[in-house]
């Protein structure tokens, strides 16, 4: 991960809900976030949004 992915200076990501009811979801309350994204970004320091805009806070905040 860290050969492919060394350094990334992005400081901002979004992450979208699926649109297809079929797809799953995947909690963003519990320990750990699947795939190489998780790895690399400060889950208790992302801001939380529902889906109409409302801002739920920070996830370290709301754990």
């Amino acid at each position: 991960m860290k050969v492919k992915y060394a350094y990334v200076k992005a400081e901002r990501i979004v992450i979208m809900p699926a649109c297809n009811p079929r797809c799953g979801g995947v909690s963003v309350n519990v320990d750990g976030v699947l795939g190489p994204i998780g790895k690399m970004i400060d889950l208790p320091s992302s801001e939380i949004y529902l889906l109409n805009g409302t801002m739920l806070g920070k996830l370290g905040n709301l754990k």
